[in-house]
């Protein structure tokens, strides 16, 4: 978990998401459902009942990063994930 807590500041503090891993970090601390689309694709339901799609290959351009990052922030998960990981550890 300690590992986990330093993943997800470093996230936060970079403003960014840089590849799937990091995006299905924040959004399995926060225990958001993540289901396979088509292809390479993978749609996560946020707490505000939005969809967000995103794909699961290699590294995010700084354009894709910023976007899925502001997606993740306005829906309360780098908060919501950082506050479950510190009770769970």
């Amino acid at each position: 978990m300690a590992a986990q807590n330093k993943q997800l500041e470093k996230i936060r503090a970079a403003g960014l998401v840089r590849s799937a891993g990091e995006v299905e970090l924040v959004l399995l601390a926060a225990g958001r459902p993540i289901r396979r689309a088509a292809g390479s694709h993978k749609v996560a339901v946020l707490p505000d009942g939005r969809r967000m799609a995103y794909h699961e290959h290699g590294e995010y351009g700084s354009g894709l990063g910023r976007k899925l990052f502001k997606i993740l922030a306005s829906a309360g998960l780098l908060t919501m994930a950082a506050a479950i990981a510190a009770l769970l550890t």
